[in-house]
């Protein structure tokens, strides 16, 4: 029953408060399609509002269908046009499903109104319609046409992705072989594009290294060669790599695996940038032999993690010299590498390079991509030697336990996680009872969980608690607290009692001061308790008292409040004046009425006395923070 004004107001201030409640949206798409009163501006405004929240709903597509059929996009302003196409070029549509119908009909506006619009909108409209696949071929003359006309207006920024959305365009009208006809529309279209790839050209210092390479792709994509294009991207694009950060150019080369765009202009350019050939640097012998000199500037400016990445990055992208390229430099003697990542290098590579004959074949494509590589390169042995290397590295038999368990947490996604986690089962008891903790939490396998919570209680109750540092002894409790939930037997009874053992031993240390202990840990620490349906002990809540005012924010001391247990211990342990300081002050930051009167509730079920506030809660603020 509501009316268009306000169905299209309730959806935007959804999406301006980045509230996603899948029900209310479907609540709402039910009603704007059973409504027949909305107009193209209420329309505008409920697509761009699904659009920001990623919400598509076929209804509502189909709806715009039927809003189009009836002629509605021909009474869109230009603005409105731009904004509903660029909202739905956000969304999964199909050429032949839904939303095929307000397609046309916002091409067929378009070419009405594309003269009319400023270089912004009508940059937006462009991309809008390429990535929306539209195949209307007289709305790609006109744009072509407009912005012949406006191209010197144009940001310098925007020239490769107009390049790149031409390119689509023309693939998705089939008139690839336009360019190859000598009419006098090819020509024009020729024209038109040597124009644009001229500007870019005279501008790549102005861009970044992936425009250039995206306006290259777009050109061979028609099979369209600029020679100046090509010549200043060679030249301006590897020194730009050059002067960046190892790692802004790592994430580059992690954008290009994760699109799977193995581009083949930029990545011989990236792994140049990381893994540059030297010649002039002398190669670190290993095993005696020498192998290609790769300069180790830019990879020992990545910590080992991001190695880990660089190696799997290039795997995504088959990228076979690059990938041999970093084994080469990671192999050498002056490269550290964590064991635990080291083992998850060698298990990418094994996977990779399998046999000898992938190991020749990567040789080769580096020799052939790097012609300062002599013919003979590599000698005979050198390989053969280095894959042997790897192929050690890449048994966990061969690593230590803690170095296995530590790849396993650290590289949940790696291929080899199943095999890692097999061998890990029966060798648990030689973990370090630190580390435990965070194997228990993320070990997928059943029997692993299982055999690291044995050995852990094992470690605890054989005094492997004294020596543990704070963090770990959280972790393991909270990791020892989740399988007492609905449990009962001789197994939980040990469960409870190492989480109390581990809580108590927190609270000694955070009254001692022997080490600092966060606020937030103390928290935790409650929670475990919590989960294992034990009491806190004195130390702990002291300890807590002490630290909350400072510590932990105005929610976070309510969630602490909740996890207290009663006001009759809170005064066994002398808490109650200290909590109730926090809670006065914790009072004063809340934004929320509702937050407020939780926090004055529990304070009155533990007996603490709230102080004056400084500041008023407004009544206007009820309910936006929750």
């Amino acid at each position: 029953e509501m009316r268009p004004g306000d169905l299209a107001v309730t959806i935007q201030s959804l999406a301006r408060s980045s509230t996603r409640h899948n029900t209310a949206l479907q609540a709402l798409s039910r009603a704007v399609q059973a409504n027949q009163r909305i107009a193209s501006k209420g329309f505008t405004m409920i697509a761009e509002s699904f659009a920001s929240m990623r919400y598509q709903n076929e209804g509502f597509i189909q709806r715009l269908d039927d809003w189009a059929d009836a002629g509605g996009t021909a009474s869109c302003s230009a603005e409105e046009a731009v904004v509903l196409a660029h909202s739905l070029s956000m969304f999964e549509l199909q050429s032949t499903g839904p939303g095929h119908i307000v397609i046309a009909g916002l091409c067929d506006r378009f070419q009405g109104v594309a003269g009319v619009l400023q270089p912004p909108a009508l940059h937006t409209a462009l991309l809008s319609v390429a990535r929306l696949r539209c195949s209307d071929a007289t709305l790609v003359q006109t744009f072509e046409r407009i912005m012949s006309e406006d191209l010197h207006r144009l940001h310098v920024k925007n020239l490769p992705a107009v390049l790149d959305a031409f390119t689509q365009l023309y693939q998705s009208c089939g008139e690839n072989d336009q360019m190859d006809i000598e009419g006098p529309e090819g020509t024009q279209r020729r024209r038109f594009l040597a124009r644009l790839t001229s500007r870019i050209a005279r501008q790549l210092r102005h861009l970044r290294p992936q425009d250039a390479s995206r306006a290259m792709q777009g050109l061979d994509r028609l099979g369209f060669l600029d020679p100046v294009l090509l010549q200043e991207a060679s030249e301006i694009v590897p020194r730009q790599l050059a002067m960046r950060p190892a790692i802004d150019t790592l994430t580059l080369l992690e954008s290009y695996a994760a699109a799977g765009n193995a581009d083949g202009f930029m990545l011989p350019c990236l792994r140049r940038a990381l893994l540059p050939i030297a010649p002039e640097v002398a190669p670190a012998a290993v095993g005696g032999e020498a192998l290609a000199p790769i300069s180790k500037v830019p990879i020992s400016q990545l910590d080992d993690i991001e190695a880990v990445r660089l190696v799997a990055a290039f795997i995504a992208l088959q990228h076979r010299e690059g990938l041999l390229a970093a084994i080469i430099a990671l192999d050498a003697s002056d490269i550290q590498i964590a064991p635990s990542c080291l083992l998850a290098v060698a298990a990418h590579v094994a996977e990779a390079l399998p046999d000898e004959r992938a190991w020749m074949e990567a040789a080769e494509a580096l020799r052939r991509a790097e012609s300062s590589l002599p013919e003979a390169w590599p000698r005979a042995g050198e390989l053969s030697s280095l894959a042997e290397r790897w192929r050690d590295r890449a048994e966990p038999m061969n690593a230590e336990a803690d170095d296995v368990l530590l790849a396993v947490c650290a590289f949940q996604e790696h291929p080899a996680q199943p095999s890692w986690e097999r061998h890990l089962i029966s060798h648990t008891p030689a973990c370090a009872a630190s580390l435990l903790p965070g194997l228990l939490l993320k070990a997928s396998l059943p029997e692993l969980r299982d055999s690291s919570e044995a050995a852990l209680l094992d470690l605890l109750e054989g005094g492997a608690i004294g020596d543990m540092p704070v963090s770990a002894l959280v972790a393991a409790a909270r990791a020892l607290a989740q399988p007492v939930r609905g449990q009962s037997g001789e197994r939980t009874i040990r469960l409870r009692r190492a989480v109390f053992s581990l809580a108590y031993r927190v609270g000694d240390i955070a009254e001692a001061e022997s080490e600092q202990v966060s606020a937030k840990a103390l928290v935790r620490t409650l929670q475990a308790l919590r989960a294992a349906h034990l009491d806190a002990p004195t130390g702990l809540l002291r300890a807590l008292a002490r630290s909350a005012a400072e510590g932990l924010t105005a929610t976070e001391l309510l969630v602490a409040l909740r996890l207290l247990p009663g006001a009759t211990a809170l005064r066994d342990a002398g808490c109650t004046e200290l909590l109730g300081a926090a809670a006065t002050r914790a009072m004063g930051q809340f934004k929320s009425s509702r937050q407020a009167w939780a926090l004055d509730s529990l304070c009155r079920n533990l007996e603490l006395e709230l102080g004056e506030v400084e500041a008023v809660v407004g009544a206007a603020s009820d309910d936006e923070a929750e």
